[in-house]
């Protein structure tokens, strides 16, 4: 007599189940958004403390499905690379950065504060290079190592890589400082050393100083000192300052072939706002 199989055993041993289950729990997976992580300083950061202090992160998730790209956000005011990893700002969203994922990351404006022995120090070696300066602070009575730029950034480069992130380096943007009717750039410091940064690294870049540079050398100083600027700070920027650089940052993302974030870019969006940049 023909004895029947269990169907349970049937079921177990099935390829096409296998095939069938695997390809469902893929497409599981690829239906979670993904992330777009951000980390520097007042000027990427997301709301703000007033409508004096406007991050550019602000506008720029505008441009994006919000249904295949959430955003996180731990940019923060008055914020170095140094900073960011030694209040663990940077660890916290490391933490959350899963494959697949993009990070922004922007710096340079408080990375140049003194390098000092108070608990808040920001400071970093001035350099692109290897260099390391031994402080010691009075509250905690340790000796702290100081890095340079270079390496603060290389590590969180080098952290978001290693978890199968992307990332993305953007150069600072320009601070409210003008000689002769132009706009002055950070081309021979932190913009300069962000660029080679990521070209040594193989991270995509872009220069959104100078973009933005010549967006405020053609609208004229005393147009941009009155939009995009309070006259109390010269570095973040205010509200139509912020969306400026939002569009500027879109676009850029639009243009670029080796990564792919712009699949997630709303294409009228886009057009919409061509016009501002």
């Amino acid at each position: 007599m023909l004895k029947k199989r269990p169907f349970f055993k049937f079921f177990s041993f099935s390829p096409l189940l296998i095939l069938i289950l695997s390809f469902t729990i893929q497409q599981k997976e690829n239906s979670y958004p993904k992330t777009l992580h951000f980390i520097g300083d007042s000027s990427i950061r997301m709301g703000g403390e007033s409508n004096l202090q406007i991050g550019w992160s602000n506008f720029l998730q505008e441009f994006f499905d919000s249904t295949r790209l959430k955003v996180s956000n731990q940019a923060m005011a008055g914020r170095s690379t140094r900073a960011s990893i030694k209040e663990r700002r940077w660890n916290k969203e490391l933490s959350t950065l899963q494959p697949g994922d993009y990070v922004i990351m922007q710096s340079g404006h408080n990375d140049s504060s003194p390098i000092d022995d108070t608990l808040k120090a920001e400071g970093v070696v001035q350099s692109a290079g290897q260099e390391v300066e031994n402080i010691y602070i009075p509250i905690t009575k340790q000796q702290e190592p100081v890095y340079s730029y270079s390496q603060y950034l290389r590590q969180m480069i080098f952290a978001a890589k290693t978890k199968e992130v992307t990332p993305l380096v953007c150069s600072l943007i320009p601070r409210n400082n003008w000689k002769n009717g132009k706009v002055i750039r950070a081309d021979k410091g932190y913009g300069l050393w962000a660029k080679q940064i990521a070209q040594d690294t193989f991270t995509t870049f872009i220069d959104l100083n100078t973009k933005m540079a010549n967006q405020y050398d053609g609208l004229g100083e005393d147009y941009v000192r009155v939009h995009y600027f309070d006259e109390t700070d010269h570095t973040p920027t205010i509200l139509e300052g912020a969306e400026l650089n939002a569009n500027i940052v879109a676009k850029a993302i639009d243009n670029l072939a080796e990564i792919g974030l712009k699949e997630y870019i709303m294409k009228y969006k886009l057009l919409e706002n061509l016009s501002k940049v």
